[in-house]
């Protein structure tokens, strides 16, 4: 039997509804023992999750493909971004418009919305797209808004390249070019953030969070008169080697301030310098820094 045969079989067991329930319920007993390698593991059934203040939410993964609604299953939200998704709920006791770009399936997106804030969340993959309406939907979220675009520097359509799937589908994609090994490319709806702001009369925005493959440096460039007008919050993803010196050269003359998240807190850096152990910063306009007088240690 030939490898790629034998990866088909098995791959048709792990989907198979009944078997995945079984094999979970057996996985469930070596959790302990093997959390790291048992939260690769798909999990076919909707997740059901608590957030710091108690409050329950559930992702659905009806058909165990989305890879971050199974690690946070068999780890809770500790499973993913930890130190970033403790900040964002903490920081939301204080903010009430907040922007999700490059949302996913909606993890921040939905605990933003189970705390009753105004959420507009952009996800440009359409099969991605659809889960984060799904998420959306069976938490009877009426505040979340969710935008089937890219958020860039310019308004029309742009290229998107998709990652690879193995196990799970890819809930990776970049509209840059030649990024790590994303071959397949799709046509998307391209909003620059000003223009939606502008266009839907949104008066104010509180806290943006970016996450979009190694052009965080486009989507600001198309958001910098909300920036300016508004001096939000911005929790961003910076890629080691990628769009640093742009993103410095944004934010050269606005009045924020970095901070890397790591396990130690929220770390002061003069200039935002990608880092492949701690990727997310905290960017904060000097007027907002008793935000963040809490959060020198993350516990």
């Amino acid at each position: 039997m030939g490898l790629s045969v034998k990866r088909k079989l098995i791959h048709s067991l792990i989907f198979n509804k009944r078997i995945n329930r079984a094999l979970v319920t057996i996985l469930i007993f070596f959790k302990p023992f093997f959390t790291k390698s048992i939260s690769k593991f798909p999990v076919m059934q909707k997740i059901e999750l608590i957030t710091a203040d108690k409050t329950r939410f559930f992702l659905d993964n009806y058909d165990g493909k989305d890879a971050i609604a199974s690690m946070l299953f068999w780890r809770g939200l500790e499973g993913f971004e930890k130190n970033e998704i403790k900040i964002f709920q903490i920081l939301l006791n204080s903010n009430e418009v907040i922007i999700d770009i490059g949302a996913n399936t909606g993890i921040y997106t939905i605990i933003a919305g189970v705390k009753n804030k105004h959420v507009y969340a952009f996800e440009p993959v359409p099969y991605i797209f659809e889960r984060l309406c799904d998420n959306i939907k069976i938490n009877n979220l009426t505040k979340i808004t969710p935008i089937n675009q890219a958020v860039s520097d310019r308004d029309g359509s742009i290229s998107l390249f998709i990652g690879p799937e193995c196990l799970f589908f890819s809930t990776s994609s970049s509209t840059l070019k030649n990024f790590r090994d994303y071959r397949d490319e799709i046509i998307v709806d391209s909003v620059k953030l000003d223009t939606f702001i502008l266009s839907n009369g949104i008066s104010h925005v509180d806290l943006i969070k970016i996450d979009t493959e190694a052009t965080e440096d486009k989507v600001l460039t198309g958001s910098r008169k909300v920036v300016i007008r508004d001096q939000p919050l911005i929790l961003c993803e910076v890629l080691h080697n990628r769009c640093e010196e742009k993103l410095n050269s944004f934010f050269e003359n606005l009045p924020y301030r970095y901070f890397m998240i790591s396990d130690e807190g929220l770390i002061p850096k003069d200039n935002i310098e990608g880092d492949n152990k701690n990727p997310n910063y905290l960017l904060i306009p000097e007027s907002k820094l008793d935000l963040i007088k809490n959060l020198d240690k993350i516990e």
